[in-house]
């Protein structure tokens, strides 16, 4: 299969490795779920971990990547067993999902820069692909839109609230204010950077504060 890897830390540009023909991942076993990627994204997570994850840690052709969207190809045998322990949705063989890598798979170099993956059910963060969104949007969410989902969640938005946000104009901050305009939210408050005032205004937000120093201490 093709894949981007990398052997070393460095820049992320500059330790990327191009492959086309890598050894594709094994049969799913137990909760694995095997997905062909349609679309992936870059993530400052992504970028972090080339510089965090000491050398030695790093196998050989390691991939990267962390936020997916694909369609699943094959389950493992554990996969159809719903219960109390597996609360993951019910998987099956050509569902369309999207969501985020586990941390495990990171660590292994088993990323989603590639066009296979084989990921734990019970570890990754995965959805079915709703209808009305496509799959090159999808594969933007990952992180940054499970991340505003869970926020929604534990807001418990009814609509006619108030709501600050702050770092607005990050990728969790851009995906949330859509979601709680959505919702019907009175007003949506967002804290950004002067260079992502008309950026954030444009998703919804309603009323900009700004951090710079100019800002802050009137010059």
């Amino acid at each position: 299969m093709r894949a981007w890897t990398i052997a070393r830390k460095g820049p992320f540009q500059e330790v990327l490795i191009q492959h086309s023909s890598l050894a594709a991942p094994p049969p799913p076993t137990n909760h694995e779920l095997l997905i062909k990627i349609a679309y992936t994204s870059i993530n400052h997570a992504d970028l972090s971990s080339v510089d965090l994850l000491p050398s030695f840690l790093i196998p050989q052709n390691s991939i990267l990547g962390i936020d997916l969207s694909g369609t699943i190809v094959a389950v493992g045998p554990e996969v159809s067993k719903q219960d109390s322990k597996n609360p993951y949705p019910a998987f099956k063989v050509g569902d369309k999902v999207f969501g985020h890598n586990s941390v495990a798979n990171i660590l292994k170099g088993w990323g989603t820069l590639a066009e296979y993956v084989n990921v734990d059910a019970r570890t990754a963060k995965l959805r079915v692909v709703p209808k009305g969104l496509s799959m090159a949007e999808a594969g933007g969410l990952g992180v940054a839109g499970f991340t505003a989902a869970e926020a929604v969640d534990r807001l418990k938005i009814r609509g006619g609230e108030r709501v600050l946000v702050n770092g607005v104009s990050g990728g969790c901050g851009t995906v949330l204010v859509q979601a709680l305009k959505g919702l019907g939210v009175k007003q949506v408050v967002g804290i950004c950077s002067g260079k992502n005032e008309e950026l954030v205004k444009g998703l919804g937000t309603d009323k900009v504060l700004l951090y710079s120093l100019s800002h802050l201490f009137g010059f």
